[in-house]
């Protein structure tokens, strides 16, 4: 969001009000994110907050937010860097 608010801080309050909007969402509607097509495990999922990916996991009794991403980030070298730490997941 730094970037964002560098050119335009009204622009990046509005962001952040919509990427806060849609993760509070999802305390009432875990499963309405879509699964993340690079990843194989069906308990991360994400919903698109353009132009970026709100990816999270759905566990029993919560969801936890993995990440924010760009959506021209590149997924895989995130998943290895965070995917594989021993915290993780």
């Amino acid at each position: 969001m730094g970037y964002v608010a560098e050119d335009s801080p009204t622009a990046a309050q509005g962001l952040l009000l919509k990427v806060l909007d849609a993760a509070g969402s999802l305390s009432t509607f875990s499963e309405r994110g879509r699964l993340v097509p690079e990843q194989a495990d069906h308990t991360i999922r994400e919903l698109l907050v353009d132009p970026f990916r709100l990816l999270y996991q759905v566990r029993t009794a919560e969801v936890v937010i993995l990440a924010l991403l760009h959506q021209r980030q590149h997924f895989s070298r995130w998943a290895k860097r965070e995917l594989r730490r021993p915290d993780a997941l």
